[in-house]
């Protein structure tokens, strides 16, 4: 997935809220969008550079860039939680998933039930439902989700639960964007009612895949699966 060049340096200065932050962009401070809800308290700091995307001109935001890569050290992060959809749908489609291959088409933004899922892969042998996650923590290595409380996340999975229990394919994909985890742990401690759900649909044959990625300040893309941890 290519992103937009060039992007801008900044420096974190202040997150006001969820999806806004005050940015540093040659000594003027400016308004960034944070397409993700999560805490990302390890990555929004001072010490770490910024890079965003100028936003649409014409688009009459209030917001005037986009926040799309942290860099800490060497590590480049991607922030933007809808980056995952459309790195699974690329490489779905380009047949890079070895354990979705094989479906004829493939459908996005799926409402079923009183969810939304991300895919539905149709093929001769019936459908497969996918919900992607992004992930952006990582400790020693192995990525941490959720970082702070999802009860959408939790939402989706049950409805992955439910269509499993009635034999359709079903499967919880977590994105790591950024290339320096080697496992996935879901958290029971960030968000325990999560955790129960996703331990409940295993046991009903949800499959549960992880992957990280690489990524540079031009390109992203899905690279390597990765064991998820369950406890």
């Amino acid at each position: 997935m290519k992103l937009y060049q060039p992007l801008l340096e900044a420096k974190f200065v202040e997150r006001l809220n969820r999806f806004a932050a005050v940015m540093e962009i040659d000594k003027e401070q400016m308004l960034v969008h944070i397409a993700n809800s999560g805490r990302l308290g390890e990555l929004l700091t001072s010490d770490n550079t910024m890079y965003l995307t100028p936003a649409d001109p014409t688009s009459n935001r209030k917001t005037a860039y986009d926040l799309t890569l942290v860099g800490i050290g060497d590590v480049l992060v991607s922030v933007d939680a809808r980056t995952p959809n459309a790195l699974l749908a690329e490489s779905l489609l380009e047949g890079c998933l070895e354990k979705f291959n094989g479906y004829a088409s493939m459908t996005r933004e799926v409402t079923i039930r009183d969810s939304r899922l991300d895919f539905r892969l149709a093929g001769p042998d019936g459908d497969c439902y996918i919900e992607a996650k992004s992930v952006t923590l990582v400790e020693d290595r192995i990525a941490i989700f959720p970082d702070a409380p999802t009860v959408r996340g939790a939402k989706h999975v049950r409805t992955l639960t439910a269509l499993a229990s009635e034999g359709h394919r079903a499967a919880a994909v977590f994105v790591v964007q950024r290339p320096d985890a080697s496992a996935l742990r879901p958290d029971a401690d960030s968000d325990p009612t999560f955790h129960e759900a996703l331990t409940r649909a295993v046991t009903t044959g949800v499959e549960v895949h992880a992957y990280n990625c690489r990524v540079s300040r031009s390109e992203i893309w899905i690279n390597e699966p990765v064991p998820v941890l369950l406890d």
